[in-house]
Order: C-alpha cells, then sequence, then structure tokens
C-alpha cells in the first residue's frame, strides 16, 4: 500500500478517535443500554418461554409483544412531541418502569385459571411489556443521538457484546432467576436512562430545524429492512439450530455471543479506518459482508456452530449499523430521536416479521437437500445486494445525513454560533471568543483581535468548555458542527 494510503489511515484513525476514553466503553448510559439490549437477547433466546408454563401460548405471546412494540414505536413516530413531553411527566416514568414487572405478574397470576382466563392475562402482560420496554428502548436511541458521534459508534457495539455477555450470565441461572431477569431489566434499564436528567429534560428539548421527507425514507429504508428481513428469515429457517442459542451456556460455544464478536471485529474496522466517512463507508462495507457471510454458509454447513454464528452475526451487525445510522440522522438533521428511532426501528421490526411469514412455507421442503439451500444463499444474497444496488444505496444515505449541511449554508455560521452561545448562556465576551476559536483563530490571535490579555482569553475559553460540557478543541469543533449538547458525562 502506498506510504499516502497509510497517512490517509492514520489521519482517519485520530479523527475517529479524537476525544473518545475508556469511559465510552463503559460508563452508566452504556450500562442501562447492555441491560435493555441484553434482556432484549434473553427474551429472544429463550427466556421468554420460562414467563408462562402453558405449551403453545409463548408463540402468540410473541407476537402479540412484538404487535405492541410495533405500534408503541409508530406512536412515537407519529406524535413525537406528545411522547417527549410525556417523558417530563414523572406520573408517565412511573407508568414505564412498572410496565414491564406489572405484565409479569399479570401474565404469571392467571397461570390458576382456566384457558380463557389464562389466555387473557397473558396476551394484556405481554402489551405491557411491549410497550414498557419499547419507551425505554427509545429513550436510550435519544441519548445516542446526543453523543458525539465517534463516542456513539464506539459506545453502542460494546453494549451489545456486553449485553450478550448479560444473556449467557442470566440463562445459566435458574428459572426462577431468568424470569426475575425478564421482569425487571427492562425497569433497571429504565431507572439508569431517567436518572440521567439531560436525556428526558424537558427544558432542553432542541429546535428540530430540519424535516424528515418521511415518503422517500419509508420507501428506501422500509423496503430495504425487508428484504435484511427476509434474507435473516430464510437463512434462519434453513440453517438455524435454535436449541443451540438456549442450551449452550459456554461463552465460546454459544452462537449469540460469538456472532456479536464477529460484529464489533467488523463494525470498529469501518469506524476507525474511515474517518467521518464512515457512515457511508460503513454501510457498504456491512452490505457485502452480509452477504459474503451468507455465501459461505453452503460450504460450512457441516459446522452447525459456525454457520448459526456465521448467519446471525451477519445479520447482528445489519441491527447496530441501523442503530448507528438512526442516531446519526437525528443528529445531523436536528430531528427528533423519538420520531425516528419510532420510524425506523418499526420499519425494522416489520421488515422482520414480513419475512418470518415466508418461513413456514419452506417446511414443505424438508429435508433440505444441498442444492435447496445453495438456493436459499443465493436469494438472502440478492435480497441484501439489490435493496444496497437499487433501493438504499450510498447516495440515498448521503442525502439523509447531508440535511444538516444544507441547513448550515442557509444560516450564517456567526448566527449559529450565537444561537448557541444564547443555548448555553454564554456571556457577550464568552460569545466572541468562541465564534473566534470556532473559525480556527489561536489564543494569541484572539488576544490580539478582542484587545484581551492570554491569560483573560484562555480563562473565557475554559468557561466556554465548561459550559458546553466539552473537554478539548476537537470536542469543541465537533459540538459546533454538529450543534449539539456534548456527550453527557
Amino acid at each position: 500500500m502506498p506510504r499516502r494510503s497509510f497517512a490517509q489511515l492514520a489521519v482517519n484513525v485520530r479523527a475517529s478517535m479524537a476525544g473518545v476514553t475508556w469511559h465510552d466503553f463503559c460508563n452508566v448510559r452504556s450500562i442501562g443500554f447492555t441491560l435493555i439490549r441484553g434482556w432484549g437477547l434473553v427474551i429472544f433466546f429463550g427466556g421468554f418461554v420460562l414467563i408462562t408454563q402453558r405449551e403453545g401460548l409463548p408463540a402468540l405471546e410473541m407476537a402479540v409483544s412484538t404487535a405492541a412494540t410495533i405500534i408503541t414505536l409508530l406512536f412515537s413516530a407519529i406524535f413525537s412531541k406528545v411522547v417527549d413531553r410525556a417523558f417530563g411527566l414523572p406520573a408517565f416514568k412511573v407508568a414505564v418502569l412498572a410496565a414491564c414487572p406489572l405484565g409479569a405478574l399479570i401474565a404469571l397470576g392467571g397461570a390458576g385459571f382456566s384457558d380463557t382466563y389464562y389466555l387473557i392475562a397473558a396476551l394484556s402482560g405481554e402489551v405491557l411489556f411491549g410497550a414498557g420496554s419499547t419507551f425505554v428502548l427509545i429513550g436510550y436511541g435519544k441519548a445516542h443521538s446526543y453523543c458525539q458521534p465517534n463516542r456513539m459508534s464506539v459506545e453502542v457495539p460494546f453494549a451489545i457484546v456486553l449485553g450478550a455477555t448479560l444473556m449467557l450470565l442470566v440463562l445459566s441461572a435458574q428459572p426462577v432467576v431468568i424470569q426475575l431477569a425478564c421482569s425487571l431489566l427492562p425497569s433497571i434499564a429504565g431507572i439508569i436512562l431517567f436518572s440521567n436528567s439531560f436525556t428526558w429534560n424537558p427544558g432542553s428539548a432542541e429546535e428540530h430545524r430540519s424535516s424528515l421527507q418521511f415518503g422517500p425514507f419509508i420507501r428506501r429504508f422500509g423496503v430495504c429492512s425487508c428484504l435484511a428481513g427476509i434474507a435473516d428469515c430464510l437463512v434462519r429457517t434453513v440453517f438455524f439450530d435454535s436449541a443451540l442459542y438456549a442450551a449452550t451456556v459456554v461463552w465460546y460455544e454459544n452462537p449469540v455471543f460469538l456472532s456479536c464478536l464477529i460484529m464489533a471485529a467488523i463494525i470498529y474496522p469501518c469506524i476507525l479506518l474511515t474517518g467521518n466517512n464512515s457512515v457511508q463507508i460503513t454501510y457498504r462495507s456491512i452490505v457485502f459482508a452480509m452477504a459474503a457471510l451468507f455465501m459461505l454458509l453452503p460450504a460450512l454447513s457441516e459446522y452447525l456452530v459456525v454457520v448459526n454464528v456465521l448467519a446471525l452475526a451477519a445479520y447482528e451487525t445489519f441491527i447496530v449499523f441501523v442503530w448507528i445510522l438512526l442516531a446519526t440522522i437525528a443528529s445531523r438533521l436536528k430531528l427528533a430521536p423519538t420520531m425516528v428511532f419510532g420510524l425506523g426501528l418499526s420499519l425494522l421490526y416489520i421488515g422482520h416479521f414480513l419475512g418470518g411469514q415466508i418461513a413456514p412455507l419452506l417446511a414443505v421442503f424438508k429435508p433440505y437437500t444441498p442444492q435447496f439451500t445453495s438456493l436459499i444463499v443465493l436469494i438472502a444474497a440478492a435480497c441484501i445486494l439489490s435493496s444496497y444496488m437499487f433501493i438504499f444505496n450510498e447516495r440515498s444515505l448521503a442525502e439523509l445525513i447531508k440535511g444538516e449541511d444544507s441547513d448550515r449554508s442557509r444560516q450564517p455560521f456567526k448566527e449559529h454560533c450565537e444561537t448557541i452561545a444564547s443555548e448555553y448562556s454564554l456571556s457577550p465576551r464568552e460569545t466572541e471568543v468562541m465564534i473566534l476559536f470556532a473559525k480556527g483563530h489561536s489564543i494569541t490571535r484572539i488576544q490580539s483581535d478582542l484587545y484581551i490579555s492570554r491569560g483573560t482569553a484562555s480563562t473565557h475559553l475554559r468557561h466556554i468548555y465548561k459550559k458546553l460540557n466539552v473537554h478539548d478543541k476537537q470536542e469543541f469543533l465537533d459540538f459546533v458542527d454538529i450543534g449539539k449538547p456534548a456527550d453527557p458525562r
């Protein structure tokens, strides 16, 4: 590789890691996000069935919980202002925190009654489960939208890996512990979320200056999500052995944990090596990684664990990227995160649900021949690649995340800085210092331009850093660039 290419990679790595510390891998917010994601894995890969004891009902409960999740997401997208205001109310926070434990109590409380009453109790409990956990998940989406982009991109994959570790710990415990975890983990994650007053402080709601073109977003992202869901469900039906997930609790044998490690191995190099262009290039890398992993499956069909790990890693990587993408869209376009995450995640879940409806149709072809499995893999890879090339390509993605730049071009730089200064109570002199420093002027130049001493200029700059909650020049420049609050500490 030419020396210039190595130099550019070094520049990209430094840009990606600017201001990132160990605290960005493990902080209070990442712990809460780990809990809610780990809870989702426990529910999906074995713990859910232990909440109820009657055969055949868990599948119906899962469908009802999924429907409640989708409805809650769509409600948050359509009525984002109402949801944001509601989260500022203590009573609503208490209701969200109580939803999952109350849902579990209702479901378990109906176990001693007849099938009809038990069915009503179980389904009512799952509605509370789906709605309560979804509001907590949206809250973490909003919290990540307020992060500096490079910090958020570092934190999210690491939290997913920790969530898989938590899943192993829970599934290795006694059934009563699994039941308690299913009931309480979303509420604990919610307590962590709501204790961070910045996330849902009604007085800190930002002005959303841009608008999302819902038609193109729904068509492109929705179709892309449907195709990814279809590809995942086709591969899952033909290759997956669901018993591996709940039965294998050793970390180096469990497909979920290993797939999360592979996901991190794909995501982190893309983030580190692409610098400020990480969103578009990461998208390209993930699409081709998913297709490549799917194409490997027939050749490895004799190695069941390997096949499960690779197939799940492909989809897990896509899910993590979608989370990062939605946070980036909300941040750069100055959109309400509740709207962006509500719409984006609902489309993703709908796509996966539609893909799941195809899976039962494949049962008529059992036992699957090598030719049939190769055909399924080819169809899955075609779904992924066609969604990238024709539906939701890099150009479409760039159009979604460049909105801030077009807005900024219409807003004079000085006016933009004065808006930030007003929002964060900077003094007139601090505002002048901030504008000059944001333009790239040195302390010496600011001292000369404003006819103040070097010590005074440095003092103003320290006050600016403190009020904006930034810690170095790169954080300050990123803050001015995205116009969002700094990463809460």
